[in-house]
C-alpha cells in the first residue's frame, strides 16, 4: 500500500489560517475521505493473519502510517476550521490536547498536526525497493544580492553590529513591522569578512533547511554566520539545538519578537527620525526617510522635481511613522500621483498604510493577531494617543489591573517587543506607536466597540491631572507648558477635541491647556480657533473664562499686541477676584505685569509690587521667582537696572532645581546690560540647551547676537540677529517694543562696522540656516554638517562631483577626466543615488556642505590644462 494522494491545500490566507477544503479534482480525495478509504484497507489487512499478507508485515506497517498521516491532515483541517470559526489559539490548545505554542508552531510549518505530542512525519512516497536511496549531499544557500537601491539612515546600527556579533553568538534584529529588518541583514553581509561562511535560511525554511545549510558549511571546522530571516519564538527549540551543536555557529536572525533562548542579544531597529518640516538647503541629504522617498520616488517616475514639495514630502514620511516599508509604499504612488495628493491621502488615511492595503497592512496585522487578548486590548487603547503613554497612563486605560503588579509591566514588555511600541528618546519610561501602526490600532477600537469606552477613561484620567496640569504650567514658567513632554501635550490636545464633541465638563480647561501647547509649537491660528470656541461655550464659570481669556493675551502677546493683551488679562483677573488672593488670580497677575508698556511705568510697579507681596504672604516661593523675573524684565523696560538686578538675584535665590529657560535669558539680559558679557552668554548659551520651544530658542539667540556685537564680533552678531529675525517672520511672531529697539541697533552697529560683501555674506548665511542649526551656532559658533552617505562615494565619484560643484557639464568634465560623456552620464546618476539626491544643484551644494578638500578631485578645473 502506497500514501493516497489527496487534494492540494490552498494558499494560506492574509488572516494566517489556511484553507484546507478546495474543490478537488478527478482522481483526488479530501483527508476525510482518504483517511475512511486507508482505514477500511487497513482493518481488511489486519483481519487477515493478524500480521497482515506479508511475512514481516510490511503491509500493515506502511498502512499503519498512512493512517497516522492522514488523521494528521484531518486534525489540521478541524484546526483551520476553528480559526475560522474565532477559536483562540488556547481554545484549540484545550481540545487537542497540545500546548498552544506547540500547535502555533506546527499549523504554521505545514504538513498535519500531532494530539497530545509531536506531529507525526510524512513518510511521502515510498521509493522502489530494489533501488536504495541516494546519500543527501550537504549543501547551504547563499545570501541573497541586496539590491542596488539606496539604503539610507542605519549607518549607526551597521557599525554596531560587527562588535555585538563578537560578543554573542545569538543576535535578534527586532522592531516594528515595515522597519527594515530584513535589508540591513542584508547590508551587513554584504561587508562582513569575519566569517568563512555566511549562510541564509528565510521564512520558513529553518526546520529543513537550516541543518543542510550548516553540514555543508562544515561548521565544526569553519566560522559560520546563519542568517535567519522572518523567524521568531516558534523557531526557538530549533535555533538553541543549532547553537548547541555547533560551537562556531553564529545566528544573525530578524523578526518581530525575540526568541527567548539564553544568551540572545536584541538589536532594536527603530524608525526612521521625524522629517524636519522646516526644510534647508542641506534637508534632503540630512533627512535619512526623505532620501529613502526621493530615491523610490525616482525609481518610478524618473526625474520627478522635489523642489518646492520639501514641506509635503517630510509630512509623507511622518505619516508612514519613519518606517520604510511605509515610506516606500508611499513613494510608489509618485508614478500616478502628484506629491501634494500623496500628503492629502495620507493625512485621510490612505488604505495602502492602513488596515486592508497591501504590504505594511498586512505585517502589522500579523504582529497584532501574534498578541494575546490582553495585549491586543492594551495595544488598541493606546492607540487612541497620538503622543503615546507611560505606565501612569497605561494603567488609566487597563481598569482592574493593580499599578503595582508586574502584570501591565508585561502586557507593555510584550507590546514592545513585537514591535508595537517605540521608547521615545529622551524621555525614559514613554512608549511611542508609529503612526500606521496607530492607525491600525485605532481601526481595531472602533470595530471592537470600544472607542467610547476608551474615550470615557482617558477623559476620567486627564480630567484629575487638568488642575495640576495648569498650575504647575504657571508655577515654573510663562507662557507655555514648557516642562510637559511633547507626547503629553499632543495627549492634552487629542483629549480637549474628544471632549469637545463630548459635551464633557472639563473640555474649558483641557481646551485653555491645549490652546497652550498650540503656542509652544507656535501655532497661533489653531490657538485662536480653540480658544473661539471655548469663549463660545454656553454657561462657562467664571474660572474657566478667566483662564481662556489668560491663554488669549498669551496669544495676542506674541503677535505683538500688547493693548488687546492687556484688556483680555485685566478682565480675567477681574474674574479670578479682582484682587492676588487665590492661586488663579496670582497666576493671571504675573502675566498682566508683563503687558504694561514703558508709558505706563507708575500702574506697572504698583501691580508688580502687589504682586511681590502677595506671593512672599502666601509662601508660594516657586510663583514668587517668577512674579520677581517677570518683574525684573519690566524694571529693564523702565530703565530701573539696579532694581531689575535685585529682583533677578532673589529669584536665582527662590528657584528650586534647575532654572528654567525663561529665566535664564532675563538674566543675561540683565548681566549684559551691566556689562558683564562673559556671564551674559554663558546665561544664554545654557538656556539655548535647555530651551523646549521656538519663543525661548529665538530669544537666547538674539541674546548671544547682542553679546557678540557688544563682543566687537560683527559678522557673527549680524547672522544671529539676522538669522532670529528671519525665523520670526516666518511664524508671525512679535517682540516687544524694548527688546526689538535693541537688536535693531546692534544690527545696524554692526553692519556699519564691516564691508558690505562680508555683512552681505553673513545676512545669506543665516538666511539658509534651519532654526537647529543657527541654534548650534550660535552655541558652538559652527553650522552643523549633514550626515555622511551610507556608501561613500569613491575618488572617481568625488572627482565627477566636484567639477559638477564648479559648474561644468557634462561634456566639459569629460573633456577635463579624460572620460566619455556616457561614461560621466552614468558617474552622476550613481552619485544622485547614492546622495539621495535630484539634480546637479543638489549635488554642487552637498559638495559645499559636506565634502572635505581630501575628497575633491586632485585633478579638478583649476589643476587640469
Amino acid at each position: 500500500m502506497y500514501p493516497v494522494r489527496i487534494a492540494p491545500a490552498a494558499p494560506t490566507r492574509t488572516d494566517g489560517v489556511t484553507d484546507m477544503h478546495p474543490p478537488p479534482e478527478d482522481g483526488e480525495l479530501t483527508p476525510a475521505g482518504a483517511l475512511a478509504r486507508c482505514a477500511a484497507e487497513l482493518a481488511a489487512l489486519s483481519g487477515g493473519s493478524g500480521t497482515g499478507s506479508s511475512s514481516d508485515g510490511t503491509e500493515l506497517a506502511v498502512a499503519a502510517v498512512e493512517v497516522q498521516r492522514l488523521a494528521a491532515l484531518v486534525l489540521r483541517d478541524a484546526v483551520a476550521a476553528g480559526r475560522r470559526a474565532g477559536l483562540s489559539w488556547r481554545d484549540l490548545s484545550a481540545l487537542v490536547g497540545v500546548p498552544a505554542a506547540t500547535l502555533y508552531r506546527q499549523f504554521h510549518a505545514g504538513g498535519g498536526l500531532g494530539a497530545g505530542g509531536r506531529a507525526p512525519a510524512d513518510p511521502g512516497p515510498e521509493p522502489a525497493r530494489s533501488e536504495a536511496a541516494p546519500p543527501a549531499t550537504p549543501a547551504y544557500t547563499p545570501v541573497p544580492a541586496p539590491p542596488e537601491d539606496l539604503f539610507a539612515g542605519r549607518e549607526r546600527e551597521l557599525a554596531d553590529l560587527p562588535a555585538l556579533l563578537t560578543r554573542r553568538r545569538l543576535v535578534m534584529l527586532c522592531g516594528a513591522p515595515g522597519s527594515g529588518k530584513t535589508r540591513l541583514a542584508l547590508e551587513f553581509c554584504r561587508s562582513q569578512t569575519r566569517w568563512d561562511h555566511v549562510l541564509w535560511a528565510g521564512p520558513g525554511e529553518l526546520g529543513t533547511v537550516a541543518p543542510a545549510l550548516v553540514a555543508g558549511a562544515d561548521p565544526a571546522a569553519a566560522k559560520v554566520l546563519l542568517v535567519l530571516d522572518g523567524t521568531g519564538p516558534t523557531s526557538a527549540d530549533a535555533v538553541a539545538a543549532l547553537l548547541a551543536e555547533h560551537p562556531k555557529l553564529t545566528v544573525l536572525a530578524t523578526g518581530r519578537a525575540p526568541l527567548g533562548i539564553a544568551g540572545e542579544a536584541r538589536f532594536r531597529i527603530a524608525p526612521l527620525p521625524p522629517v524636519p518640516t522646516d526644510p534647508a538647503d542641506e534637508w534632503l541629504v540630512a533627512a535619512p526617510a526623505a532620501r529613502l522617498f526621493a530615491d523610490r520616488a525616482d525609481a518610478v517616475a524618473p526625474g520627478l522635481a522635489l523642489a518646492g514639495h520639501e514641506r509635503a514630502i517630510a509630512a509623507i514620511c511622518n505619516a508612514a511613522g519613519g518606517l520604510p516599508l511605509g515610506i516606500e509604499l508611499a513613494a510608489r504612488l509618485c508614478a500616478t500621483m502628484p506629491i501634494p495628493e500623496i500628503e492629502t491621502a495620507l493625512a485621510d488615511g490612505i488604505a495602502i498604510l492602513a488596515p486592508g492595503g497591501d504590504g505594511l497592512a498586512a505585517a502589522i496585522a500579523d504582529s497584532y493577531h501574534q498578541l494575546g487578548p490582553r495585549e491586543q486590548r492594551l495595544f488598541r487603547r493606546l492607540s487612541i494617543l497620538p503622543g503615546g503613554a507611560d505606565h501612569a497612563t497605561a494603567v488609566a486605560l487597563m481598569p482592574g489591573q493593580d499599578p503595582a503588579s508586574a502584570g501591565l509591566r508585561d502586557l507593555l514588555d510584550a507590546l514592545y517587543h513585537h514591535g508595537l511600541l517605540e521608547t521615545a528618546e529622551g524621555q525614559p519610561g514613554w512608549f511611542t506607536i508609529p503612526e500606521p501602526l496607530r492607525a491600525f490600532g485605532r481601526a481595531e477600537l472602533d470595530r471592537t466597540g470600544e472607542t467610547a469606552a476608551t474615550h470615557r477613561l482617558l477623559f476620567g484620567w486627564l480630567g484629575e491631572r487638568a488642575d495640576r496640569i495648569w498650575t504647575e504650567n504657571f508655577r515654573s514658567a510663562t507662557p507655555g507648558l514648557w516642562e510637559w513632554s511633547p507626547g503629553e501635550l499632543a495627549n492634552i490636545r487629542y483629549t480637549a477635541d474628544a471632549v469637545g464633541r463630548s459635551d464633557q465638563p472639563r473640555y474649558p480647561l483641557l481646551a485653555a491647556i491645549s490652546a497652550q501647547f498650540l503656542l509652544q509649537r507656535a501655532e497661533l491660528d489653531q490657538a485662536a480657533v480653540l480658544l473661539e470656541k471655548t469663549l463660545a461655550v454656553p454657561g462657562l464659570s467664571t474660572a474657566d473664562e478667566a483662564r481662556a481669556l489668560a491663554v488669549t493675551a498669551q496669544a495676542l502677546v506674541l503677535r505683538g499686541r500688547w493693548g488687546p493683551a492687556k484688556d483680555r488679562l485685566t478682565r480675567a483677573y477681574e474674574l479670578a477676584g479682582g484682587r492676588p488672593a487665590g492661586p488663579l488670580a496670582l497666576q493671571i497677575l504675573s502675566s498682566l505685569v508683563c503687558t504694561y508698556s514703558e508709558d505706563e511705568a507708575a500702574e506697572a510697579t504698583a501691580r508688580s509690587r502687589e504682586l511681590i507681596d502677595a506671593l512672599r504672604r502666601c509662601g508660594d516661593t516657586e510663583l514668587l521667582a517668577t512674579a520677581s523675573m517677570n518683574a525684573a524684565w519690566f524694571f529693564l523696560v523702565c530703565g530701573q537696572d539696579q532694581d531689575a538686578r535685585d529682583a533677578v538675584a532673589e529669584a536665582l535665590d527662590l528657584r528650586s532645581g534647575r532654572i528654567r529657560p525663561n529665566d535664564l535669558h532675563t538674566a543675561g539680559v540683565v548681566a549684559l546690560t551691566s556689562g558683564q558679557l562673559a556671564t551674559a552668554s554663558a546665561y544664554f548659551k545654557d538656556g539655548l540647551r535647555e530651551s523646549a520651544n521656538v519663543y525661548t530658542t529665538l530669544d537666547h539667540i538674539e541674546g548671544l547676537g547682542l553679546a557678540a556685537e557688544h563682543d566687537g564680533d560683527d559678522l557673527r552678531a549680524l547672522c544671529l540677529l539676522a538669522g532670529a529675525h528671519t525665523h520670526r517672520e516666518k511664524l508671525g511672531l512679535a517682540n516687544g517694543r524694548w527688546w526689538d529697539s535693541r537688536l535693531t541697533a546692534a544690527a545696524g552697529t554692526a553692519r556699519a562696522r564691516v564691508r558690505s560683501a562680508q555683512a552681505a555674506s553673513a545676512l545669506a548665511a543665516a538666511a539658509r540656516m534651519t532654526l537647529p542649526q543657527l541654534a548650534d551656532y550660535a552655541v558652538h559658533n559652527r553650522i552643523a554638517r549633514p550626515p555622511a552617505p551610507a556608501r561613500p562615494l569613491n575618488p572617481r565619484e568625488n572627482q565627477v562631483a566636484a567639477l559638477v560643484a564648479e559648474g561644468h557639464n557634462n561634456k566639459q568634465i569629460a573633456a577635463r577626466l579624460t572620460l566619455s560623456v556616457r561614461t560621466v552620464e552614468a558617474h552622476t546618476t550613481k552619485i544622485r543615488k547614492k546622495l539621495g539626491l535630484t539634480s546637479r544643484a543638489q549635488i554642487a551644494h552637498w559638495v559645499a556642505t559636506y565634502s572635505t578638500p581630501s575628497q575633491r578631485s586632485p585633478t579638478s578645473s583649476r589643476e587640469v590644462r
